[in-house]
């Protein structure tokens, strides 16, 4: 729904985290079939910690800030803050620089193994909490007209996209990777919602020849400041036979993006100041 942000956090874990997918296969873990109910919590042991970056950009008159993502498995206690801003650069409407975008899109993977029922096609849920704290906003503001394209003789015509967005969101997740099969279960039902906001605008100018303007946008969403506790449920059937491991992770997104308009966007996401931050709370396998 956000253009050019549109699916980057949802997709997250399989797209930022796809090298730890892979060192997944690669890795033996030390756990072993055990009982129905099993609950973990810090200290997380034999935990892996990855601080992934999935994607960093500044183009034009952009800038993003991020701070490293920081998660102590001992504790289960982690933090993150990014900005983003952007703006319309002097002189650019009309001319070589058109798009202005910031983009600052990180989280922290924690892989554990688990432990699993003994038997084959055994039903388990695991399900997954942490709880956070965060203070994020966004906003934009722009004004002037989308510049109409030039139709020349051998076209039937042409078009002028304008664009104006932000996003400031909260992203997380979590799935089970089968070590010996490859298989990924990931949750199923009812997923948190994430706190977060985002705008895309966009105004069109189509001409062929004759020129005609319209525009739709996309808002959603909401300031947010506060705590907030997300749990994820991942329903499977497990083989006892086989080795088992648990990704899940943390972080935020900050993306600012003007294009071929006059204006201003900007947003941040704080998690790692003023008493913010996340914690991963606990896993229940069931």
């Amino acid at each position: 729904m956000r253009g050019l942000f549109a699916g980057r956090a949802g997709t997250w874990g399989l797209g930022g985290g796809g090298a730890v997918l892979v060192l997944l296969m690669l890795w033996t873990p030390t756990a072993a079939a055990g009982p129905a109910a099993i609950s973990y919590s810090a200290p997380y042991h034999h935990a892996l910690i990855t601080d992934t970056t999935d994607y960093l950009n500044e183009t034009g008159c952009a800038k993003e800030t991020a701070r490293p993502t920081v998660f102590d498995p001992a504790k289960g206690v982690g933090s993150w803050a990014g900005t983003a801003s952007a703006r319309s650069c002097k002189g650019s409407i009309g001319k070589s620089i058109l798009t202005s975008e910031a983009v600052s899109d990180r989280a922290v993977m924690m892989t554990i193994p688990l432990k699993v029922p003994a038997g084959t096609a055994t039903g388990v849920t695991i399900a997954v909490t942490w709880n956070i704290s965060v203070k994020l906003d966004a906003s934009m503001s722009y004004h002037g007209t989308c510049p109409a394209p030039t139709v020349t003789p051998n076209t039937s015509f042409a078009y002028t996209s304008c664009v104006e967005q932000y996003a400031a969101e909260v992203i997380g997740g979590a799935y089970v990777v089968d070590l010996t099969t490859g298989a990924v279960s990931f949750p199923g039902g009812l997923t948190p919602t994430l706190p977060g906001i985002y705008d895309y605008y966009d105004d069109i100018v189509y001409c062929s020849p004759n020129c005609t303007t319209f525009n739709f946008s996309y808002p959603g969403g909401k300031a947010f400041s506060g705590p907030d506790t997300l749990t994820w449920n991942i329903s499977m059937t497990t083989d006892h036979a086989d080795q088992y491991a648990l990704a899940t992770w943390m972080g935020g997104e900050v993306a600012c993006e003007i294009s071929y308009v006059t204006g201003h966007s900007s947003g941040y996401v704080n998690m790692a100041t003023g008493g913010n931050g996340f914690r991963l709370v606990s896993i229940t396998e069931t």
